[in-house]
């Protein structure tokens, strides 16, 4: 993966214009990477990935930015943004 100033993945869908690009912020080792990676890219999602490198980094940016944080449940750390899962087709 090319990624820009070493931090940012910008999908094909807003690598010309990354100031429209979604961000996706995942932890740790790049929970669910790869998975968003190639679907942004198949789905034609405007989606740019960073992975935060301190868990409460990935709370910050998770919150502060208010794209697609990489989150499960029942974790209830962005639950006061009220989130809605991204569902693909099967």
């Amino acid at each position: 993966a090319k990624c820009w100033n070493n931090s940012w993945w910008f999908a094909p869908a807003c690598r010309d214009a990354p100031e429209t690009c979604i961000p996706y912020i995942t932890a740790d080792y790049g929970y669910g990477f790869y998975s968003i990676m190639q679907k942004s890219t198949y789905w034609n999602m405007p989606i740019a990935i960073a992975v935060a490198l301190e868990w409460g980094d990935w709370i910050h940016l998770g919150k502060e930015l208010r794209g697609l944080p990489y989150w499960w449940q029942p974790d209830s750390t962005f639950v006061d943004l009220l989130p809605k899962a991204v569902k693909f087709p099967d």
